[in-house]
């Protein structure tokens, strides 16, 4: 019954994202609690089947002392029903024992399936959280580049990219503004 409550506390905790990865923890979470919700209840029926053996042999011993004796004939009767019961009641244990297995070996195979994919994409996460990085720190390389360059741009190249006859120096400026550009696309995250 704890684990019962365990498993409504997790299916009614609030979404904290809707991102793949947190809906395949949920899930996981749930098939978990399922799973563990099934072995509490998977050695519930032991137990009780352990107890219904018990009382079947002690029915039998009882069944056996009566017919050695044969003195009540009602009394080995009711005996031999309360046998009977109590077989019906073990093999009714039985198939709901069975039944509670083949649901912990679905929900297990389940578990390790959803835990397969959780890995596979958390592995991708992080190839690209990986990649950005390096992306990151190029363009954070080229952005100081510029800086650098422009803190070194004196007051005679910028009147030389001015002058109006030849251009030569701005058509230098204007290149050399265009490959940091080109390096700044290169480096674009999307790219």
């Amino acid at each position: 019954m704890p684990s019962l409550l365990l498993v409504l506390l997790l299916s009614s905790a609030p979404k904290v994202a809707d991102s793949p990865e947190a809906r395949l923890r949920d899930a996981l979470r749930s098939t978990t609690a399922q799973l563990r919700a099934l072995e509490d209840q998977r050695a519930g029926w032991q137990a009780k089947e352990a107890q219904h053996q018990k009382d079947l042999e002690a029915l039998r011993a009882e069944l056996a002392a009566a017919k050695k004796t044969r003195s009540d004939a009602s009394r080995e009767k009711d005996l031999a029903r309360r046998l009977a019961e109590q077989a019906q009641a073990n093999a009714a244990l039985t198939q709901s024992l069975g039944q509670c297995q083949g649901a912990a070996r679905d929900l297990e195979q389940a578990k390790r399936t959803r835990e397969g994919e959780l890995k596979a994409r958390l592995e991708v996460v992080s190839t690209r959280a990986t990649a950005c990085e390096a992306k990151n720190a190029r363009m954070y390389r080229v952005s100081k580049d510029v800086l650098d360059w422009l803190s070194n741009l004196g007051v005679g190249t910028a009147l030389l990219a001015r002058e109006p006859f030849l251009g030569l120096k701005r058509v230098e400026l204007e290149n050399v503004a265009q490959d940091y550009a080109d390096k700044l696309l290169d480096e674009r995250v999307g790219h």
